[in-house]
């Protein structure tokens, strides 16, 4: 059987990296819909 990777929440640090990295509200607001909702 193939080995599942088990995932992991992201840390405070790499939330603030990945919305910083945004440059649109609307992209901020993509990528809090997708960790609110608990796609990663």
């Amino acid at each position: 059987m193939p080995y599942q990777y088990k995932r992991e929440l992201l840390s405070d640090d790499e939330v603030n990296e990945l919305t910083n990295a945004c440059e649109t509200f609307r992209e901020k607001f993509v990528i809090w819909t997708l960790l609110d909702t608990g796609l990663r």
